[in-house]
């Protein structure tokens, strides 16, 4: 079953570093679906200037790292499903 979520996205233009703003994307997702499923879904689909880092996919290295709500997680071993439940 598909659900849906707004992501609220802060980006920063490194060009312009007093240039910040706030982004805001609506998404399906699924209970399979992590962050980093959902940042890619937006890349490929929506904004392909989002930039963000991934390499492992598996918890490992660390580089996928964002902050949610206030909490430091890794994008790709968060279920989405948790956020829409805080």
């Amino acid at each position: 079953m598909k659900n849906e979520i707004k992501l609220k996205i802060y980006r920063v233009n490194t060009e312009l570093s007093h240039s910040s703003h706030w982004n805001e994307f609506t998404l399906e997702y699924d209970a399979e679906s992590v962050l980093l499923d959902l940042l890619l879904k937006i890349f490929n689909e929506q904004d392909n200037t989002l930039a963000f880092d991934k390499n492992c996919r598996i918890g490992l290295c660390s580089s996928c790292r964002v902050k949610v709500n206030e909490k430091i997680i890794l994008a790709c071993s968060e279920n989405v499903a948790q956020f829409v439940a805080e």
